[in-house]
């Protein structure tokens, strides 16, 4: 009888230790953030998230005509925090552009669910950051496919990661719900877009002011 008990208890360890090692597949999101399309006002200033340089936050983006790219290096410079570019190796010109031609480069990978352009920048060291500011320009509605390349082969597990997007009129819409899979071990928070009359200094501090960005303290 002893050893029955014994052999349960050590089956209910193991399996809670698998769960606890393993990603459980599912993507937590907070509702930490402003949401799309408010200016907000958190609670918090953005002096205190400031607490010196932020050398826990990476800002990542892909930026294919430098709308997103001046978002991205305004918010790494309110924080203090790094940048990484995504460059793709194949640069993309004014013709691949051309939403409206069936044909162009951004059309035909819209429409190839398995396209995944190759990026040329080395992705850093992900090893002492904690939160992950991801930008990219709505495309079709969506994410560009090199956004899903980053997610596939970059390890982001117990990341926070936070999306922006900038786009001339349309909304975020599931561009980011739609990436949480591709980064399931992380947690994920509600997402913004800066539309062409949105991207104000003022417009994105007072964002970052609504963002829950905490200190790790371990």
């Amino acid at each position: 009888m002893k050893n029955i008990k014994a052999l349960a208890i050590f089956a209910l360890l193991l399996v809670f230790l698998l769960q606890s090692v393993g990603c459980s597949g599912s993507t937590e999101v907070k509702n930490a953030s402003v949401l799309a399309g408010d200016t907000g006002s958190g609670n918090s200033s953005l002096d205190a998230q400031l607490e010196g340089n932020r050398s826990d936050i990476l800002v990542v983006y892909f930026s294919a005509q430098g709308h997103t790219k001046s978002v991205a290096t305004r918010i790494a410079g309110y924080l203090g925090s790094d940048t990484y570019e995504i460059v793709p190796s194949k640069p993309y010109t004014q013709s691949d552009l051309a939403y409206n031609n069936s044909d162009s480069r951004a059309s035909k990978e819209n429409r190839d669910q398995s396209a995944r352009p190759e990026i040329s920048s080395t992705t850093p060291d992900l090893g002492s950051y904690d939160y992950i500011f991801l930008g990219y320009p709505i495309w079709f509605g969506s994410a560009p496919k090199i956004i899903s390349t980053f997610l596939e082969n970059t390890n982001l597990a117990g990341k926070t990661i936070i999306p922006f997007c900038t786009s001339s009129s349309s909304p975020i819409g599931n561009s980011a719900s739609s990436l949480h899979s591709k980064a399931s071990c992380s947690t994920w928070q509600n997402g913004r877009v800066f539309t062409s009359s949105q991207q104000s200094d003022g417009v994105i501090r007072a964002w970052l002011e609504g963002l829950d960005l905490k200190r790790n303290t371990k």
